[in-house]
């Protein structure tokens, strides 16, 4: 099979139907693999590069759904495209000129559908990867507001797969290496983010990986010895941990306030009471590996959460989120092994009207942690 022009991207479907994006024609078109004497077919586009229903604008990545439905990232429109099968009149499911956009685009790239048919969008020149939820859109990966180098940092990326076990593989294009990053799956409605990342730069490759059991400790802060039922402090030894400048809440004494959506399996939230450092270590020096945590803002939007992860006084890994009040986010990692120390803080933010207080305080529960790792 021969096209005229270079396929920037393509995609065979469950027909075994191949379909290529021809960017610089501002169409989609396709054929069977099946049959040698079917002839190509524009499934999108008409050629003319415009904004309407029917045309597209520089597009790059596509997908299609086992029901023949095809997405398209419409790069140079700000959106993502659905074609429904048969159809060549799309309509707008994120970016400019959906119905429901909670958020928006910028040339976005290339794109998956999950097996619970959520989109995970490349969102190339605001340096990030988004992903679907229920109720809209939310960035996951390159979060900080910014491009750069460092693991949770992008830099106009270009490409999105998985794994079979969920992972996510990036082109960091701009930074000239590939990301991987560990999508662990919980059953909170939150973002979901990551700490750990295989970088791939060149033609070298570095690659932490340990064996070790995931969560053989989770930290939920029910049934603390002597717990009351407002606020009071975590007391060492609590779970084999140390924890200082730490507080157990229980929410329902604070409706008007973010400490709900980071809930676990009881009433009661950790929080940093006055808005100090969370220093949180091993008894008797021994080494511990951080598994995941979940978290939220308390009072402010677009609050600065740095988490540091030490061993003997160095740290090993770092990392700064941008948290809000309305979503809890869960932070993972795969290979934050042998640490002796885990500490937070936060900074910044925007006060939320309405909400009974605007400091710095974050909640968390569900701290998964793995003693002797």
């Amino acid at each position: 099979m021969t096209f005229c022009h270079q396929c920037s991207d393509i995609f065979i479907d469950i027909n075994r139907t191949i379909y290529c994006t021809l960017t610089q024609s501002h169409q989609i078109i396709a054929k069977s693999l099946i049959n040698d004497w079917n002839y190509l077919t524009t499934v999108a586009g008409t050629g003319t590069p415009d904004s309407t229903a029917t045309t597209l604008r520089n597009p790059f990545g596509i997908f299609v759904d086992t029901s023949i439905n095809l997405y398209v990232a419409d790069c140079g429109n700000d959106r993502i495209q659905l074609f429904l099968f048969g159809e060549l009149t799309g309509m707008t499911v994120a970016g400019s000129g959906s119905l429901n956009q909670t958020i928006s685009l910028s040339c976005p790239t290339s794109l998956v559908l999950d097996d619970d048919n959520y989109l995970f969008i490349v969102d190339s020149n605001n340096h990030r990867v988004i992903r679907q939820y229920l109720n809209g859109f939310r960035c996951i990966i390159g979060c900080s507001n910014s491009s750069g180098f460092a693991f949770n940092q992008l830099l106009q990326p270009w490409s999105i797969q998985f794994d079979s076990y969920g992972n996510i593989f990036v082109t960091d294009n701009g930074n000239k290496r590939i990301q991987k990053f560990d999508l662990l799956i919980n059953n909170v409605a939150s973002v979901t983010t990551t700490l750990s990342v295989n970088t791939t730069t060149g033609m070298s490759t570095t690659t932490t990986s340990t064996t070790k059991p995931l969560c053989t400790t989770l930290v939920t802060f029910d049934h603390i010895p002597g717990q009351t039922s407002t606020i009071g402090v975590v007391p060492n030894n609590y779970e084999s941990l140390n924890w200082n400048n730490t507080y157990y809440l229980n929410v329902s004494t604070v409706p008007l306030s973010g400490y709900t959506k980071a809930l676990g399996s009881s009433s009661y939230v950790a929080t940093n009471q006055g808005g100090g450092v969370v220093r949180i270590s091993s008894v008797n020096g021994t080494s511990f590996s951080f598994d995941s945590i979940l978290i939220v803002a308390a009072w402010r939007d677009n609050l600065i959460w740095t988490i540091n992860l030490y061993h003997l006084g160095v740290v090993q890994v770092s990392g700064s989120f941008n948290l809000n009040t309305a979503n809890s986010t869960s932070i993972n990692c795969g290979s934050c092994t042998n640490i002796d120390m885990l500490m937070m803080t936060a900074t910044g933010g925007t006060p939320v009207n309405g909400l009974a207080q605007n400091g710095t305080e974050f909640g968390f529960s569900n701290l998964c942690v793995s003693l002797g790792y």
